[in-house]
């Protein structure tokens, strides 16, 4: 659904983009021949999409020292939207091939949860880790998250591939290590 989405936007820009161009060719253009007057300009513009007042405000704009049309600040920003839209598109459809897993490690101390609807990697512990495992989770980039009773991070491949390091950190630290004592 957010790909269907996010693909609308996408092509909305695109075409938004190539009007945008048009409109500069034929509002910025010297030839008498194919344009006489301001009139046929406008009515040249009208059929991308403009209206009548827009195409004036376009053809006289604001101040001295800007081009008539659409002025560049605004066909690179909404290049750029396009080009963010592709990216996160990509990435959508590169994590559309994770699916929700969850399994656990360390000998059963800590379930790992893939959750693609949210996005998310989580870790949870069945008692209150010491602080060495905190640790060791912060420094892979979870963060503790109250809401969910677990320490979480956004799903990516990165994500993914730290739980085999973070599995052999534990068993590094030794089981008996896992969990608060009274002294922490």
């Amino acid at each position: 659904d957010a790909i269907r989405k996010l693909m609308l936007k996408l092509y909305e820009r695109t075409v938004r983009q190539e009007n945008m161009k048009a409109v500069n060719s034929i509002l910025r253009s010297k030839s008498k021949k194919k344009y006489p007057d301001q009139d046929s300009k406008i009515a040249a513009v009208a059929k991308h999409g403009i209206s009548r007042a827009e195409a004036i405000e376009l053809l006289n704009p604001m101040y001295s020292y800007q081009k008539p049309g659409f002025q560049p600040f605004e066909l690179s920003n909404n290049n750029a939207n396009i080009t963010r839209y592709k990216k996160r598109i990509t990435k959508l459809q590169e994590s559309a091939g994770i699916e929700d897993e969850e399994y656990t490690i360390a000998d059963g101390f800590t379930k790992v949860e893939i959750n693609t609807y949210d996005g998310r990697l989580y870790m949870r512990n069945k008692i209150r880790p010491s602080k060495a495992v905190t640790q060791i989770y912060s420094r892979n980039g979870f963060r503790w998250k109250p809401s969910e009773n677990a320490w979480s991070r956004v799903l990516t491949g990165n994500a993914i591939a730290t739980v085999p390091y973070i599995e052999s950190r534990l068993k590094e630290l030794g089981a008996e290590n896992y969990w608060l004592d009274e002294s922490d």
